[in-house]
């Protein structure tokens, strides 16, 4: 590359100016032109660029971005001078992204502090230069469309020979802002994807062409310029979003010719667990694959049996069934495509794998709170204030009597994560506790030392509207059935 300074004034060659290149990459070039004004230089393509040139009081400045081709012979760039010895002096600002680059349509607004007046400037490839005054106090505004305003203070000093580049890093602005009660859910599968999900809503973030949308129900609406992959690397760059909001689901990678579910899938299925019963009008959808090698029947047979496997997880801790979708693929949609012969057992293991995608759930009640029926291994009644004779005969029995380790409580319901019940109608019976068990929360009115009092307690919560209330029973903090309490205190006889 060439650059040619002259004087302004006459178009005259600036013969022997000192030159400075500044790349914002690497060192300074620094030379001397020669007799007609020019100097070469070499900078790698795509890279920013300004030139100073300065001599005997004259001073100019060419900025620009390295092309292919740009070299002496194609294109000689034109520095022209002004004469200002005692008071000039340039002054260049480099402008990026977080990341280092450029900001190639940013905008810029210079001030003098001293008097209020605004300072013609320059700004082009994300480089900011001006002519500033020597004792100078300067406030330096950068404006860009994605990017939070930035302001910046330069002081020059009386006697500066240079002033040094200064680099602003602006900071993006948040493209959306999540609610308190909203989760970022990434699944992190070969090709992530991103929900937002509250208790009312279902959304995709999707990218087209450099922008970012929210995929709704009703319409996809543009939110902002970005990339997955930035959203991948860093959601709160783009999303203001606290770390707690942010569910992340992996993939789950099976053992060869297995559908066993190690420590590590389990951890991950736990946080599926909590995500649908947090929000019970998603679906989850498993597609589950093989790798390439075996038979496609074979393949198939194995896949369906993982899909069930994972299925069989969620329903055991306490997912609703038809919040779960599984597809077989058998290995008919590897992510790597390879000759069987060659691949590397790391290959063969991403193809052996289960992916997750959300979706709504189809045929959805309006209440997505589902009170989950009493286990077998409790006391429950048929929903009115009348007991049935066995049960009569247990209370008659056992009713007052005793021990040290148990206890009884009124459980008043049982939902899938709605820590925010209070019971006021049952205010006066007594405190309500709640405990937590496989994406269950239990609301209990406890505690109780006797089977009389407990019962006499469930049947004021049936006639306050609660029919399905029933009787639990602690032995040292386990919930145990009613026949071990009559055996515990048959024994204490």
């Amino acid at each position: 590359m060439a650059a040619r300074a002259f004087k302004e004034s006459d178009q005259s060659p600036l013969a022997n100016a000192e030159v400075r290149i500044m790349s914002f990459t690497d060192s300074d070039i620094e030379q001397v032109a020669n007799t007609e004004g020019i100097t070469e230089f070499t900078l790698p393509e795509g890279t920013p660029y300004i030139i100073i040139a300065n001599k005997d009081g004259y001073t100019g400045m060419y900025s620009g971005i390295a092309e292919k081709g740009m070299d002496k012979n194609s294109i000689i760039h034109p520095i022209p001078t002004q004469n200002d010895p005692d008071k000039q002096i340039p002054v260049v600002s480099f402008i990026t992204d977080g990341t280092g680059k450029p900001i190639i349509n940013a905008q810029a607004m210079v001030t003098d502090n001293s008097t209020g007046e605004a300072i013609a400037s320059k700004i082009e490839s994300g480089i900011l230069s001006f002519a500033g005054k020597k004792g100078g106090d300067y406030k330096i505004e950068i404006l860009d469309n994605d990017h939070e305003k930035q302001e910046e203070n330069v002081k020059i000093a009386p006697y500066a020979a240079k002033v040094e580049p200064l680099e602003i890093s602006l900071t993006r602005k948040k493209l959306l802002t999540l609610p308190d009660s909203s989760n970022l859910i990434i699944l992190n599968n070969e090709t992530p994807r991103f929900y937002i999900a509250s208790d009312k809503i279902y959304d995709e973030i999707i990218e087209k062409e450099g922008t970012l949308y929210l995929q709704t129900k009703e319409e996809t609406k543009p939110i902002g310029k970005g990339s997955l992959k930035d959203l991948m690397e860093d959601p709160s760059k783009i999303i203001q979003v606290t770390e707690a909001q942010t569910i992340t689901l992996q993939n789950i990678y099976f053992d060869y010719n297995s559908a066993e579910l190690d420590k590590t899938d389990k951890l991950e299925l736990d946080k599926a667990t909590a995500v649908i019963n947090r929000y019970p009008f998603i679906q989850l959808s498993v597609k589950a694959h093989a790798d390439l090698r075996g038979t496609n029947q074979y393949n198939l047979s194995l896949t369906r049996k993982r899909a069930r496997s994972i299925k069989t997880y969620l329903v055991n801790h306490g997912v609703n069934y038809r919040n779960i979708k599984t597809s077989a693929l058998g290995k008919s949609a590897p992510v790597v495509m390879c000759d069987t012969q060659e691949c590397t057992e790391q290959q063969h293991q991403k193809n052996r794998r289960a992916e997750f995608a959300l979706a709504p759930r189809q045929g959805l009640d309006a209440d997505p709170l589902a009170v989950v029926k009493p286990l077998p291994s409790t006391i429950t009644s048929n929903a009115h204030t009348r007991v049935n004779p066995r049960y009569a005969k247990i209370l008659a029995f056992y009713g007052d009597q005793k021990s040290e380790h148990i206890v009884f409580k009124v459980c008043v319901g049982a939902y899938k994560l709605n820590p925010y019940l209070t019971f006021p109608e049952l205010s006066n019976l007594g405190q309500i506790e709640k405990k937590s068990k496989d994406g269950i929360l239990y609301y209990y009115l406890s505690d109780f030392s006797s089977l009389n009092a407990a019962e006499e307690i469930r049947q004021q919560v049936i006639q306050r509207g609660i029919p399905d209330a029933y009787i639990t029973i602690f032995y040292k903090s386990d919930k145990i059935p009613l026949e071990t309490f009559t055996s515990i205190l048959r024994r204490g006889k």
